[in-house]
């Protein structure tokens, strides 16, 4: 990311702030920036500018919607991220996290 690109982030991020949004503890899927919470429960990262959900979240129709024309590599991200949320052992934790990074690599 260049200097401007993060200053625009670092710019929307303390504007979503200041209008009462909350950082969370998740990171966005597609550059690991933080997740914040606006007040209507909408959740979108500051760098994408793009909004983010949980796919447990979705009526089953968004869901097939959603997964149409996903790469093999997006679904099994989607896999292991899901893996990992559940998973309270710290070695398969940071070989599960490893893993999505190569995949997103990948993309």
């Amino acid at each position: 990311m260049n200097e401007k690109n993060h200053e625009d982030a670092v710019r929307r991020a303390s504007e979503l702030l200041l209008q009462g949004a909350t950082m969370l503890q998740i990171s966005c899927p597609q550059c690991s920036n933080p997740i914040y919470r606006l007040r209507d429960g909408t959740m979108i990262c500051a760098n994408c500018n793009q909004q983010v959900f949980f796919e447990r979240d979705l009526s089953e129709d968004q869901r097939k919607q959603f997964h149409q024309g996903e790469s093999p590599i997006q679904k099994k991200i989607e896999h292991l991220m899901q893996q990992l949320e559940q998973e309270e052992d710290p070695e398969k934790i940071i070989k599960l996290a490893e893993t999505i990074k190569k995949l997103k690599e990948i993309l």
